[in-house]
Formats: C-alpha cells, structure tokens, sequence
C-alpha cells in the first residue's frame, strides 16, 4: 500500500489526543519486519545508534527513505511519545485518516491504532493487555 503523499515542507499540524490506553498495557510496534515490544527507548533507522539500555530497531527501507538514525519510540509515564531525530524524510503520524508531520526533536504523544511513517516506512503502534 502505498504512503499518503505529504509533502515534506507541509506545515505542521497540531495531532489530536492519541487514544488513552490504561497504564497496564504493554506498547508494540508492528512493521514488515515483524512486531517489537516498546518497553524501553527504541531507536529506529536503517543503522541507528542507541544510547545505553536502549533499543537499536532496524527497519527494512526498499525506497532508502530512512535515515540512519531516523526517530526514537519513547515510553513514558502518560503512554509512548515519538520523536524525530532531524531524519531527512521526516516522520508522520496517520491518525483517524488524517496524517500529522512530527517537528524535528519535538517529543509527540502515539496511542494505540496510531500508523507511523519513517520516511516511506510504514508501521502501526498497539497496546496490548498482558
């Protein structure tokens, strides 16, 4: 499926509230390239660094839209933020079919359902019950 088509000087658009998921759900992130539990900082990329006790995710990027290190999944208290890391494809979140650009280094709050696009990467935020 392809992308929506946003282009990538469009104007920042302030997400409407993610869903509230109750504090004993467990964050996931599913992709092509299988279904990762977000426990802790992931960085995502198509070779990202990552600091001590996190996460180097590695995505597949066909179309090498990805930046090395592209963004950062983020758990925290209130749910799971997501940030971009000055990737040069930008990253969007779709959200009740209307697609949101992440500012550069501004933490934005995901929720469950949310679809995120690193670059042309496509993924999808859940929570699940353990």
């Amino acid at each position: 499926m392809a992308p929506p088509v946003v282009p990538p000087a469009a104007p920042v658009v302030q997400a409407a509230a993610p869903v509230a998921v109750e504090a004993t759900y467990t964050w996931f992130l599913a992709s092509d390239d299988g279904t990762h539990r977000i426990d802790r900082d992931h960085f995502v990329g198509r070779r990202p660094g990552a600091d001590a006790g996190a996460v180097a995710l590695v995505l597949e990027d066909r179309a090498r839209t990805l930046s090395r290190t592209h963004a950062v999944l983020r758990p925290v208290r209130e749910g799971l933020v997501l940030e971009d890391l000055g990737s040069a494809n930008g990253t969007r979140i779709e959200r009740s079919g209307t697609v949101f650009a992440c500012p550069e280094g501004t933490p934005v709050p995901v929720g469950h359902g949310d679809v995120l696009w690193f670059g042309e990467v496509r993924a999808q935020v859940y929570a699940a019950h353990e």
